[in-house]
């Protein structure tokens, strides 16, 4: 009895391997694959923080620079920015968000800025409001102009120097490769359940689901950057520790008092995920509402204005985006 044991655990522990090696190989592979890519781009750790943005790169392009892709995020940042900037008001009450049009559309913009606006107010629409982009949402499947901003700003990045080409177009065959051997390797654990085949071959196949979702969520890594776009990311990251430490510079060679600071910079720290943190460097400050907020006479307070509106803006557009695009 105690051979036949032994025997069965010799037979089953291949199987068990299987699984459990299949997905360490394939993580392996990425690893070596993505070293390959970026083994230039080496991280200072002694970069000292600078008080303001280093160039004129949009939010947009410095979140896609540090993410490697675009998210609801990026567009939020890209609204407050077109705000700041007179294109755009923004307001909202207990019960809804809205945009109204600024000063008329001009070559200043961006490409996939003015497409953005166009998705706003199409038809000459003088007021978008969050239930409208709800409406819209629940009518197809994704958003053709907000795929457009995504595609175009993907684009820029690309033009621009940031990337060795589009980096949605790098991460495709990684993910539609990791999309087709999931769902293969789902319909095979299926097809075992149902005809009753040996349950030792669900290890190597669960193997190879769990590799299937590891290549398809790590797919953004593989863009790479190019020499610019090395050189870009070094001189942001030293704005984005400003953006995250504790302590206010006021200037150091800027003209921006600390009302002007906290509206102009807030789109940056929106696309690197820091808006709370930079909230809170202002914390204790008076700070006064924004020329772009519709204010109906009532006392005004960040914590309780503006945060909640760029929490309802990144709301609102990830019910548009795209189940294609990242």
């Amino acid at each position: 009895m105690a051979h036949f044991e032994e025997t069965m655990n010799i037979e089953i522990l291949p199987w068990i391997l299987s699984g459990l090696l299949i997905p360490l190989f394939v993580a392996l592979v990425f690893l070596f694959l993505i070293a390959l890519q970026i083994k230039w781009e080496i991280f200072s750790p002694s970069i000292i923080p600078i008080n303001s943005p280093p160039d004129k790169l949009s939010p947009a392009l410095v979140g896609l620079l540090f993410e490697k892709k675009i998210s609801p995020r990026q567009i939020a940042a890209t609204l407050i920015d077109l705000a700041n900037r007179g294109y755009l008001i923004l307001g909202y009450d207990q019960e809804s968000l809205f945009f109204t049009p600024g000063k008329k559309p001009d070559n200043n913009l961006r490409n996939y800025e003015k497409v953005l606006l166009s998705e706003l107010f199409e038809r000459k629409r003088l007021l978008t409001s969050f239930q409208t982009l709800r409406l819209k949402s629940a009518k197809s499947l994704f958003s053709p102009q907000i795929f457009k901003v995504y595609d175009l700003l993907n684009q820029e990045s690309a033009k621009v120097g940031l990337f060795k080409g589009n980096p949605h177009l790098v991460r495709i065959p990684y993910k539609l490769t990791g999309l087709v051997v999931y769902f293969l390797s789902a319909l095979s654990i299926i097809f075992v359940f149902l005809f009753g085949y040996n349950n030792l071959y669900l290890w190597p196949l669960a193997g190879i689901l769990f590799s299937a979702i590891l290549m398809i969520k790590s797919s953004y890594l593989f863009p790479v950057r190019d020499i610019q776009g090395h050189v870009s990311y070094l001189k942001w990251w030293r704005f984005r520790l400003y953006l995250k430490e504790n302590l206010l510079s006021r200037t150091s060679g800027s003209s921006l008092n600390l009302n002007q600071q906290f509206y102009q910079y807030l789109p940056y720290a929106l696309s690197f995920g820091l808006e709370k943190k930079w909230f809170k460097k202002f914390k204790g400050y008076t700070l006064g509402p924004p020329s772009w907020m519709y204010q109906p006479g009532e006392k005004f307070d960040i914590s309780k204005k503006i945060l909640p509106l760029v929490k309802r803006i990144s709301i609102s557009f990830s019910l548009l985006r795209g189940p294609q695009i990242n």
